[in-house]
């Protein structure tokens, strides 16, 4: 209860200057479009306070599983438009990394009942890592069968890559 009170504390206090940072970049951003230079400055500065926040929100789902406070908006839902979501925010990674994505099976799968944002943030956490540890000009991949000769029917979704793979000795911790 102590680890999760610190975490809610600490995600809360932390979105203010974050929220801050955001805007002051922005205009930065928008006021130095004749400059090329202070603009990508204020581009970059932008894009750290994003992915900040991003971290600030993991912490406060980690937080609300721990203290089972973590509610699921479950709609109906195809995994191939999350994942087609999720490609197009890696769009820049992949083609500067010149990193190949490619699909398989997804359009094969049917409706299933999840929530949107935290399923989006599964699978961007999996192509994050897979373009982190993949080196330049590799792949990324991510396939998907179902199978309903199981009870209950099963959707089972793969991310492979060309990265250095998991440490073996990490795999019961990760999973």
């Amino acid at each position: 209860k102590t680890k999760s009170n610190f975490i809610q504390i600490s995600a809360h206090e932390l979105r203010t200057p974050l929220t801050l940072i955001m805007g002051y970049s922005q205009m930065l951003e928008q006021d130095a479009k004749d400059n090329p230079d202070m603009a990508s400055l204020a581009h970059g500065i932008l894009e750290g306070a994003e992915r900040m926040t991003d971290v600030v929100e993991s912490m406060l789902d980690v937080s609300r599983i721990d203290s089972d406070a973590l509610n699921l908006k479950r709609i109906n839902l195809e995994i191939k438009a999350v994942i087609r979501k999720v490609q197009k925010g890696y769009e820049t990674a992949l083609k500067e990394r010149k990193i190949t994505f490619k699909t398989d099976g997804l359009e094969n799968l049917p409706t299933i009942s999840a929530d949107p944002e935290l399923l989006q943030k599964v699978f961007s956490h999996l192509v994050m890592n897979a373009i982190k540890f993949t080196p330049d000009g590799g792949h990324v991949e991510i396939s998907g069968r179902y199978s309903n000769g199981n009870e209950p029917p099963q959707v089972e979704i793969e991310v492979c890559d060309t990265g250095i793979g998991i440490d073996p000795e990490m795999k019961e911790l990760i999973f």
